[in-house]
């Protein structure tokens, strides 16, 4: 059984496609299918549930930092 993964490139040598074996292709799938299912509920985001206190006001924060680089 091969193991190895290919590359395709085109005529200036980038990487354009991949061949993955299938044994790997079905368990990144599988992997991949596991982690969408994944669902949070309103239990999970709780922790992250609340206010934030800020001692800056928020626009004017944004505007210096967009101002900085100029």
């Amino acid at each position: 059984m091969q193991n190895s993964v290919k590359y395709v490139v085109d005529e200036q040598g980038h990487k354009r496609e991949v061949l993955v074996p299938i044994h790997l292709w079905e368990t990144l799938r599988g992997k991949e299918r596991k982690r969408a299912h994944r669902k949070i509920d309103r239990k999970k985001l709780s922790k992250y549930f609340g206010k934030m206190k800020l001692t800056v006001d928020p626009l004017r924060y944004q505007k210096e930092m967009r101002n900085e680089w100029k």
